[in-house]
C-alpha cells in the first residue's frame, strides 16, 4: 500500500547575497532584470535590509526627524553638555571611554563611530549622518573649552579633544534627543540607541553615502540617496582615448606654467594666511599633476 507523500514545501525566497530570506515578489522582480552580477546582487541585498530597517523603524514608532531644525535642537542642548565638562561631572559614556583606554584597548586610538571596543558608543537611530552633525557642532562650541581641560584631564589628553567630543559628548547629546524623542529616561535611551544602531546606519548614512532606496519606501522622509544610472555608467566607464589623453597632458602644462607664474607672483608678497593657503593648493595641484604625468608616461 503506497503511503501518499506529503507535497514539498515551497522553496525558500533567499537573498543571493546574505541567504536571508526576502519578499518572494521583490527577489521575483530582481531576478527578471538582465543584469544580476555581483554588484547587482548586492545592491538588492542592501536594498531589501533598508526595507527591512524601515519596516523596523515604523514598528518601533522611532520619530520622522525634522533635518531642517536638527542643528536648533542640538544647539539647545549645550548647557546640559557644557555641565559635563565641570571635572568630576557624572558621565556615562566618560565611564565607558575611560574603561577602555585603561583596558589597553585603545593603544593606537582612533576615532571610530562604532569600531572595535567602542560599539556602545553610538547614536542609534541618529546614525552616521546624525553623529556627523553632532560632531561638528560640539567641535565648532567646545573644542576651546576641550583643550583647556586636556591639560589637566587624563581622558581627555589622552583621547584628545576631537576623540573625545566623539566619543563622550556626541553619544551625550544623542541620549538627550533620544529621551526627548520616546519620552524615556536615560538608560532606556540608551537601550534605544544601542538597539536602533543598524536601523541608523542604513537609514541615516552620512551625506555622501549610497544607499539602495526600495521603490516607495521612503515615507518617513529620510533623504535616502540612490544610486543613479549616471553614476554606475562611470564606474563602467573606460580608459579615454589616447588623443584625449594628449590634449590633456597639454592642458596640464599650460596649467603648470600657470601655477609658476601664481606661485612665484605670491611669494613676492608679504606672506599672509590666505597667500600661504593659495601657494599650498597651487602645490598640492602641481604635485597630483606630475603623478598623472607619470601614470600616463607608464601605461605609454
Amino acid at each position: 500500500m503506497e503511503v501518499d507523500k506529503e507535497p514539498s514545501p515551497p522553496p525558500k525566497s533567499l537573498c543571493p547575497m546574505c541567504k536571508v530570506e526576502v519578499d518572494p515578489e521583490i527577489l521575483a522582480e530582481f531576478k527578471s532584470q538582465p543584469k544580476q552580477r555581483i554588484r547587482e546582487q548586492q545592491q538588492f541585498c542592501e536594498s531589501h535590509k533598508v526595507r527591512s530597517a524601515l519596516q523596523q523603524w515604523e514598528q518601533r514608532k522611532y520619530p520622522k526627524i525634522a533635518w531642517d531644525q536638527f542643528e536648533t535642537r542640538v544647539q539647545s542642548l549645550f548647557p546640559a553638555i557644557e555641565k559635563l565638562l565641570i571635572p568630576d561631572a557624572p558621565s556615562y559614556y566618560r565611564n565607558t571611554l575611560d574603561g577602555i583606554l585603561a583596558s589597553g584597548k585603545a593603544k593606537n586610538f582612533r576615532l571610530t563611530i562604532d569600531g572595535k571596543g567602542l560599539e556602545v558608543i553610538t547614536c542609534g537611530y541618529y546614525g552616521t549622518k546624525g553623529a556627523s552633525l553632532m560632531l561638528d557642532a560640539v567641535i565648532a562650541r567646545f573644542s576651546r573649552s576641550l583643550r583647556r581641560l586636556a591639560a589637566t584631564d587624563r581622558i581627555v589628553k589622552t583621547a584628545g579633544v576631537a576623540g573625545y567630543a566623539q566619543c563622550v559628548l556626541v553619544p551625550e547629546l544623542a541620549m538627550r534627543l533620544v529621551k526627548q524623542d520616546m519620552g524615556v529616561d536615560d538608560e532606556e535611551a540608551r537601550q534605544i540607541m544601542r538597539e536602533s544602531m543598524d536601523i541608523g546606519q542604513k537609514l541615516n548614512p552620512e551625506a555622501n553615502d549610497v544607499v539602495p532606496v526600495p521603490a516607495g519606501l521612503d515615507g518617513l522622509g529620510l533623504g535616502l540617496v540612490a544610486q543613479s544610472d549616471d553614476e554606475e555608467e562611470d564606474e563602467e566607464e573606460e580608459e579615454e582615448p589616447e588623443e584625449e589623453e594628449k590634449e590633456e597632458d597639454k592642458e596640464n602644462e599650460e596649467n603648470r606654467e600657470e601655477d609658476d607664474k601664481q606661485v612665484g607672483d605670491i611669494e613676492d608678497k608679504k606672506p599672509s594666511m590666505q597667500a600661504m593657503q593659495s601657494i599650498q593648493a597651487v602645490q598640492a595641484r602641481q604635485a597630483r599633476q606630475k603623478k598623472q604625468s607619470k601614470d600616463t608616461e607608464i601605461k605609454g
